[in-house]
């Protein structure tokens, strides 16, 4: 008979202890689509990611030399890819713009000038 309360008494421990768990499981990971194209004929690039959930305010664009880098961060959700160009690239040829959680980019890579060296 004490063996048989015993056992009620655990399980309505277990029980209670299950409970009260929070669930601290990480949501599933939804890895945001990034679409890539590139004009032929003009040679510029256009970057497409969809950013469900984070404003343009929370969006910061980097360059250093030939990468490009976009970050996007708020309370819930956190976005980083890191583009690597041939060529270098000049702020004034990156054009951003976000709508409805989309950042659609165009780059231009600076292919920089070619001079010819007299030897002497």
């Amino acid at each position: 008979m004490a063996e048989t309360q015993l056992a009620k008494r655990e399980t309505q421990e277990i029980t209670t202890t299950e409970e009260k768990k929070v669930d601290t499981r990480t949501p599933p990971l939804r890895i945001p689509r990034v679409t890539v194209t590139r004009n032929e004929k003009t040679e510029v690039y256009t970057i497409v990611a969809e950013m469900p959930g984070i404003g343009k305010d929370d969006v910061e664009i980097k360059l250093k030399d030939n990468e490009l880098t976009i970050k996007g961060l708020n309370d819930h959700r956190f976005f980083k890819r890191t583009f690597t160009f041939r060529y270098p690239i000049r702020p004034e040829d990156v054009d951003a713009n976000m709508v409805n959680g989309i950042l659609t980019l165009t780059v231009k890579p600076y292919e920089g000038e070619s001079h010819i060296i007299k030897v002497k």
